[in-house]
């Protein structure tokens, strides 16, 4: 019996480092995805410190699909805080280039108003220079494996329709 059970241990010793490089390899190719473009399709007040909408992002997946979970960013304005954003999940197609509609949250950072935004918005629509983010995405594959993809200082300005 204790020959059956070692053996088992043993297998399993064998098998799970190999069962993880697998898993690490996959969500490795992952990182190869690509952001092609952020907008906003609409965004309405929620409170007096928030906004609710739809967030345009476009995605270029050369992998395996995936899950987009738990987005929590900061957008700042050269350097100062302005607005967090959270949204929800998202599944990406596997080997696309499209479009997604993200429902999302954005709420004022201390100290900023609706006014401050709104004109931060008006001076830099057209190039968004001075716009920087920081992002967190968390990427969870079908068999539940995931990972968290880090964007810091993110230069908004490239996604501009200049």
């Amino acid at each position: 019996m204790r020959k059956k059970i070692a053996g088992i241990l043993l297998r399993l010793a064998v098998l799970l480092p190999v069962i993880a490089s697998a898993s690490s390899c996959t969500l490795a190719k992952i990182r190869n995805l690509n952001l092609g473009s952020v907008g906003v399709k609409y965004l309405v007040p929620s409170s007096t410190r928030s906004l609710s909408g739809i967030l345009l992002l476009e995605v270029d997946n050369p992998s395996i699909s995936f899950t987009i979970s738990d987005v929590d960013g900061l957008i700042k304005c050269d350097g100062v805080p302005l607005v967090t954003v959270t949204a929800g999940e998202l599944p990406v197609q596997r080997k696309s280039r499209q479009v997604y509609e993200i429902p999302c949250t954005v709420t004022l950072c201390e100290g900023v108003s609706i006014l401050q935004l709104l004109r931060v918005v008006a001076q830099r629509s057209s190039s968004l220079e001075g716009l920087t983010a920081d992002a967190v995405l968390n990427v969870r594959l079908k068999n539940k494996m995931g990972t968290a993809l880090t964007f810091k200082d993110l230069d908004l300005s490239q996604f501009s329709s200049e």
